[in-house]
């Protein structure tokens, strides 16, 4: 939105710890010029969904799968919800039109462009799970394709407002 890539990766952070004071305080700090012209702002946008996606999410999405046995499905559609909500909801409500309209090619990107090189989501994390919202009482609504589970740890065992189960 700021046209200031968030690079925070281990490689790009610098942690300052103060352990002398109470509570102890963490710094972090990153050095991340501003974007200049399109093409720079379309190759770092590759790098930047790159580095989040297939070196950061995929490989912690592989891990839970193996660690937990929970379908990767539910968990590439939970980073889906989401990544929707930040570019349908926060961006058009928090940011003036040049930046909506950025974010606007950056969810385009994301849906559309971007190639997911882990074995847990197929060429696109995201795609499989954007479809039309629904409109209900409560306002439109994008069905999940996936449970994501919230029915097992719920009082009384309530799905979701999004779960499948519900879509009746």
């Amino acid at each position: 939105m700021w046209e200031k890539p968030i690079l925070a990766g281990p490689d790009e952070l610098e942690i300052d710890l103060n352990t002398q004071a109470a509570p102890f305080i963490m710094k972090l700090t990153t050095s991340n010029p501003l974007m200049k012209s399109d093409q720079e702002r379309e190759d770092t946008r590759a790098e930047l969904a790159n580095k989040l996606i297939n070196e950061n999410l995929a490989p912690f999405v592989e891990t839970m799968v193996k660690a937990t046995k929970l379908s990767a499905a539910i968990l590439w559609e939970n980073a889906a919800i989401y990544l929707f909500w930040v570019y349908e909801t926060l961006i058009p409500n928090e940011g003036n039109a040049e930046q909506v309209s950025r974010a606007k090619e950056d969810f385009h990107y994301l849906l559309r462009e971007f190639n997911c090189t882990s074995f847990t989501c197929g060429a696109n994390p995201f795609m499989p799970y954007y479809s039309d919202k629904l409109e209900r009482e409560e306002g439109a609504i994008r069905f999940r394709r996936t449970c994501c589970l919230y029915d097992q740890v719920s009082e009384g065992g309530a799905c979701c407002k999004t779960c499948p189960k519900a879509r009746g």
